[in-house]
């Protein structure tokens, strides 16, 4: 195998895992869309069966984007289609939830699970310092050199991928190579 090949496939069991060990906030974030917009996410239901790539992957959501000790900018999530769900953990205070057009913050502390139509407002997590984090997770976090801070993941569905796969047979995506393959 190739050196190339090598680090594809394991960026590739990478995500898988990573895939699995968030299905439980993946099944919670479904859960919740089903119960506000239950239109919205049979649609995205049907997405995400066309797209799904990753056996484990419950979905509807087929973008994933997580983020280690950053600071975010004001920002619309353009392009995004249907609601957004956002949780964060670690251990830090700040880090409010502050969505501008509305003129509005939230706590957003670590755990906690928020789902909106975030393509339609600008929005942005304020300042936060890591903290020491109390009892075994804090041991364990000095005895692996990790130091504190936020890590946040984000759950959403583009609206230029659901185009593409609108017309497609569940499993397209994972038997195409999204496409780059002929049909097998």
């Amino acid at each position: 195998m190739s050196p190339s090949a090598a680090t594809n496939a394991a960026h590739y069991v990478a995500q898988d895992v990573f895939v699995e060990r968030t299905q439980i906030i993946t099944t919670i974030a479904s859960a919740l869309y089903k119960s506000f917009w239950p239109i919205e996410y049979e649609d995205a239901r049907r997405t995400f069966k066309a797209g799904r790539y990753f056996r484990d992957d419950c979905g509807p959501w087929l973008g994933r984007a997580v983020g280690y000790k950053v600071p975010t900018t004001t920002h619309p999530d353009e392009g995004d289609k249907g609601p957004t769900f956002l949780t964060s953990a670690g251990s830090f205070t700040g880090g409010n939830l502050q969505i501008h057009n509305l003129q509005v913050q939230f706590s957003y502390r670590p755990g906690d699970m928020v789902l909106g139509h975030f393509g339609k407002f600008f929005h942005r997590v304020s300042a936060w310092s890591g903290t020491k984090a109390p009892g075994t997770l804090g041991q364990v976090m000095s005895q692996h050199n990790l130091t504190p801070g936020r890590v946040f993941l984000v759950l959403f569905n583009k609206t230029d991928t659901a185009m593409r796969l609108k017309d497609k047979e569940a499993g397209w995506a994972r038997q195409t190579a999204f496409g780059a393959q002929e049909f097998v």
